[in-house]
């Protein structure tokens, strides 16, 4: 059975055992990107990105950043204060399902 997300909030829940840590790279040419329409039901591959933080007692949770449809657990910092942000922290990568949902419009994610 498979999670799917329609809206990044819900993401934050995410399972990260399939996780590995990211690689971040600085790519300002990606600044703006837009990903394309699909079909119904068309199936992309991808990652999700999360940092860890810390509750207030200390607890270490992680924080969903961004889903990219790329090949690799690759993060692109699109400017060089998000690279130095991004690459301070552990970031996790979380391999992903994008799905086309041609009724909403948009690309659902889904965990793998």
């Amino acid at each position: 059975m498979s999670e799917s997300f329609d809206t990044a909030e819900e993401s934050k829940q995410y399972s990260l055992e399939n996780s590995s840590p990211a690689e971040i790279v600085l790519d300002e040419s990606n600044f703006g990107n837009v990903w394309h329409s699909g079909i119904q039901g068309e199936i992309r591959e991808g990652f999700s990105f999360y940092a860890p933080r810390k509750d207030e007692v200390g607890k270490v949770f992680y924080d969903y950043i961004t889903s990219d449809m790329v090949s690799e657990p690759t993060l692109k910092a699109v400017t060089e204060d998000q690279y130095k942000k991004f690459y301070k922290q552990k970031i996790r990568a979380v391999p992903v399902k994008f799905v086309w949902d041609n009724e909403k419009r948009h690309w659902r994610i889904e965990n793998t």
